[in-house]
């Protein structure tokens, strides 16, 4: 394996799927970018892929969450795709950066301060174990976007395959052709008094025949011809029989269906090989291995980072509530990432962008605004302590409640 010449463009530890990628692409070149928070989307698989893909190219990230719950779940994913990946200064949940909680809140609030100068204190890919990952994992990533380019063409072919199979089978309905029969092998169905040969004849004819006749209908199918005698000529040597009314529509016909079946023939082998399980089988264990490259690679920029730097917390995850403990440094972090933004208040927000250089917004359209979300949340503690207040007190080792 030859060292890579760049960092590479994205780094993924967690499923990702092409909107995602995209969305990776556009975080770590423009300065504001939008993504959608939808239920099902898994949008803290993206932040995990987000913060990876920053922290490998040297720079600071934050992650801004709405409240101590949604930052404490983005913490814990990343925390199951790579020890260390993202650290919670000011977090005293159990099991939150337990190194870090039993330093003391001075020292956690001095690491907050200090984080957006200490990720960029490491020299990127200076030791051996870095430029092994940073080999293994460009290599890995090549693969899978070889197979991912091998399905693309894939599905394109078959659905080329598929229109050309449609206009075909509508071109030999409309001469009669077809009805209740097969478009692969001959049709079964009957042509103006007749069975089969019409369709034999243009099933079996060669490309040049197909050729001559796509030429030749279009040719009289031109509405300047006066006599419609050249055009049932041409359709009974096909086995057609035509009325005066009906010559130009059904030499349209013939003309169509011979397209369509050189297209057809044409894009058949295309779809023959490789098969669709055999590249959907191999693209899974391609991205499953570049998943597994691209944590090895993350970890070996945290020991390279760290091994400058002890402290080094190049990512960090913070509530918005908790935002102004950091310097008011405009442009202090590379990537700021702002979760659940439906849920945070504009007021909350624009101090967050204002320490940013990019910055990803992730949100649900469907979701409650800010202010309905915290309507919302006090009518169900009002809810609930009118419930308490109401429900009588339960007899003591019977289970069942007392009444009066």
């Amino acid at each position: 394996m030859s060292p890579p010449t760049a960092l590479p463009e994205q780094v993924v530890i967690e499923p990702a799927d092409d909107e995602q990628r995209d969305t990776l692409n556009a975080a770590m070149s423009r300065r504001l970018t939008t993504a959608p928070g939808l239920a099902g989307t898994d949008k803290n698989a993206l932040i995990v892929n987000l913060v990876a893909t920053a922290i490998t190219a040297e720079q600071r990230v934050l992650v801004v969450s709405p409240d101590d719950a949604a930052a404490h779940e983005v913490w814990r994913r990343c925390e199951q795709a790579v020890s260390g990946l993202l650290v919670r200064p000011n977090s005293r949940d159990e099991g939150d950066n337990d190194q870090t909680a039993e330093s003391g809140s001075d020292q956690d609030e001095e690491r907050t301060r200090q984080a957006p100068e200490s990720a960029s204190t490491g020299a990127a890919g200076s030791d051996e174990p870095l430029a092994s990952a940073l080999a293994a994992y460009s290599d890995a990533a090549r693969r899978a976007e070889s197979l991912r380019a091998a399905v693309r063409a894939k599905t394109a072919a078959d659905e080329e395959i598929r229109v050309a199979g449609r206009q075909r089978a509508r071109a030999l309905d409309a001469i009669g052709i077809g009805q209740g029969g097969s478009m692969g092998n001959g049709a079964s169905g009957v042509i103006s008094g007749s069975h089969t040969p019409a369709a034999y004849r243009l099933q079996a004819a060669t490309d040049k025949d197909l050729t001559r006749l796509r030429t030749r209908s279009t040719k009289l199918s031109q509405p300047g011809r006066r006599s419609d005698g050249p055009r049932r000529r041409f359709l009974e040597r096909l086995g057609i029989v035509a009325t005066a009314e009906s010559a130009v529509t059904l030499c349209l016909a013939v003309g169509a269906f011979a397209e369509a079946e050189i297209s057809w023939r044409k894009l058949r082998p295309k779809g023959a090989r490789p098969g669709e399980t055999d590249l959907a089988a191999g693209l899974e264990a391609a991205e499953e291995q570049l998943r597994l490259r691209g944590a090895e690679l993350v970890k070996a920029k945290l020991h390279s980072l760290r091994g400058v730097d002890e402290a080094a917390a190049p990512a960090l995850a913070v509530t918005c509530s908790t935002t102004q403990q950091l310097p008011p440094e405009a442009g202090a972090f590379d990537l700021v990432i702002i979760d659940d933004a439906n849920q945070c208040s504009v007021p909350a927000v624009l101090p967050v962008l204002f320490r940013a250089k990019r910055a990803v917004v992730i949100g649900d359209p469907l979701g409650l605004p800010h202010e309905q979300h915290e309507q919302h949340e006090r009518y169900e503690q009002h809810w609930r302590g009118a419930r308490v207040l109401r429900e009588p007190p339960h007899a003591v080792g019977t289970g069942v409640a007392a009444h009066d």
